[in-house]
């Protein structure tokens, strides 16, 4: 009877004779006897029903199943390496870095059906060091919009109104208001990037506001009550706005949106980056 575990080091042995082009130098790089490599190949084949190699008298080539199935089995191999990861690593969970204040549900509806995943938030900078630094399994880091970035789309949140575009011209000060504070909009830490933080700032002196009258991450609790006490504007998410019990609006003024690149493991199986990648965008955009 052939076991599950069985499969793997038949498949590895396959693998490894044509990534090497041949059962003697398959054999010395796996560190096994050449009949063995041979037998498990020879397995392989039988518990299929197909032949995997051509075997010719000095070379070995894949036959017409054997290239179908070469990159499946790379991605099951794949598969089976970041199981065996997870399973050695502390807690057997694997890490995965975001954005801190994300909604508790949009978390849940990702992590549904993707078991031995831990959420670990950290603010962007300390996402990108800690990612670089290897320490973690999966992270979600800010980067300019691409064809395979996860786009979050940001619009303006106030403390009354909604429905129609806030407009930056409201935090415009007239002479009536010299002796009050001047209203701000605040860019959170998360959008501290030039494609959004310079589109802002070009904005709001478009419309004659001060440069002091945009902010970049500042705590979030201190922007979030001054949007409140003195009706300042906050660039966010809507599911965050809504988090927070503010009014939000998709800017006409400013079409911008929050990139991610989902980076990962190089071992971890491209078909579970993809399903996580597709969890991330569709539970983003059920809370637009």
């Amino acid at each position: 009877m052939v076991t599950d575990v069985d499969v793997v080091e038949n498949l590895e042995a396959f693998r490894a004779v044509v990534r090497h082009g041949g059962f003697t130098r398959a054999a010395e790089v796996c560190g096994l006897p050449q009949p063995v490599v041979s037998r498990r190949v020879a397995a392989l084949e039988s518990h299929l029903g197909v032949t995997l190699l051509d075997r010719a008298h000095h070379s070995v080539t894949l036959s017409e199943a054997g290239r179908r199935i070469l990159p499946l089995a790379d991605e099951l191999l794949n598969q089976w390496r970041s199981i065996e990861a997870i399973a050695a690593g502390s807690g057997g969970a694997s890490q995965f870095l975001v954005p801190p204040g994300l909604d508790p549900r949009l978390l849940a509806s990702v992590r549904r059906g993707l078991a031995g995943i831990e959420f670990v938030e950290e603010d962007a900078e300390v996402r990108r060091r800690s990612w670089e630094a290897g320490r973690a399994d999966l992270a979600l880091l800010v980067v300019e919009p691409g064809p395979r970035t996860v786009d979050v789309p940001l619009g303006l949140a106030c403390a009354e109104g909604e429905g129609a575009p806030v407009p930056l011209s409201r935090l415009r000060r007239f002479a009536r208001d010299r002796e009050l504070p001047a209203r701000v909009v605040h860019v959170d830490a998360e959008d501290d990037v030039p494609a959004i933080r310079d589109t802002v700032a070009r904005l709001a002196q478009a419309y004659g506001l001060r440069a002091d009258q945009v902010t970049v991450g500042i705590p979030r609790a201190e922007a979030h009550t001054l949007v409140h006490e003195r009706g300042d504007l906050l660039l966010c998410p809507r599911s965050e706005a809504l988090r927070h019990g503010l009014a939000w609006s998709a800017s006409t003024e400013l079409p911008l949106v929050r990139a991610y690149a989902l980076v990962h493991r190089e071992d971890l199986a491209a078909s579970a980056v993809e399903a996580l990648r597709a969890k991330l965008l569709r539970a983003w955009s059920d809370r637009r």
